[in-house]
């Protein structure tokens, strides 16, 4: 059976998320430290969010509230925190279309290399984790940590706290269009990829009525020639695309890319 690695298991993968994986972490009782930071476990979960922002974590979420004189690192924040705080920013897990999403990653992760694997933005554990062979151990990062029963590291995917090259996969599956600077994200979920390793992700995929007007969980409709833009540095192995809700305007795209 696949497995959901526990915090000693991969601890010593662990750095300072304001390091760019240079920065090393220790636990020491409660709290991992780099040497002048410390980093906060709250019910066993490691709060791997950058230090400034420790004072606005409230009620499993980081909350900042609006303020002119806030500082250009906070203001980021904030802005991203307006959509990832949004009651309805994950599908039900009962509905037809997140069951069809389900199905097709299960899919695509037969394409995943054997060993350590990380998903970015993984919502659910204890639901992916069944999605994946045998040969997997599994680490969640998730910027949310109001259902402290699942297990995960508590970060963000522009400054993933782990050492250069430590996984052999990578997931970002539906959780690019959610993050304010997606090519941030992508370039750190390279930089923690070992050479070889294989990107697994899905995303939508807009071909026209993609205003984001009246979008309250994303921040982008993604073209298929932004995808593409990102892989350059990718071999692409495995690719398909899937309807969305019946929808003529937007598709699915899961693809599986070995990094150069």
């Amino acid at each position: 059976m696949p497995k959901i690695l526990n915090l000693n298991d991969f601890s010593p993968l662990l750095t300072s998320p304001e390091s760019k994986g240079t920065s090393p972490l220790t636990l020491n009782g409660e709290s991992f430290s780099d040497g002048t930071l410390n980093f906060p476990l709250v019910d066993g979960l490691p709060i791997l969010l950058p230090s400034k922002v420790h004072p606005y974590i409230k009620n499993g979420r980081i909350e900042i509230p609006l303020d002119k004189s806030l500082e250009k690192f906070i203001q980021y924040f904030l802005i991203s925190s307006i959509k990832q705080n949004h009651p309805t920013i994950n599908s039900d897990h009962n509905d037809y279309w997140y069951q069809r999403h389900m199905d097709n990653c299960k899919k695509l992760f037969t394409h995943a290399k054997e060993g350590l694997l990380l998903d970015i933005g993984c919502d659910t554990p204890s639901l992916n984790i069944k999605l994946h062979s045998q040969n997997i151990q599994y680490i969640g990062l998730d910027p949310s940590f109001t259902l402290t029963e699942e297990f995960r590291v508590i970060g963000i995917a522009e400054l993933l706290p782990f050492k250069n090259e430590s996984f052999d996969n990578v997931c970002l599956m539906s959780s690019l269009d959610h993050v304010l600077d997606y090519y941030q994200a992508f370039s750190e979920a390279t930089r923690v990829l070992k050479k070889g390793g294989k990107m697994l992700f899905s995303i939508l995929v807009w071909y026209k009525e993609a205003d984001l007007f009246n979008d309250t969980n994303h921040f982008h409709h993604f073209r298929d020639e932004q995808i593409m833009n990102l892989f350059i540095d990718y071999k692409i192995t495995f690719m398909f695309k899937d309807v969305w809700k019946n929808n003529t305007h937007r598709e699915s795209l899961y693809l599986c890319a070995e990094k150069i």
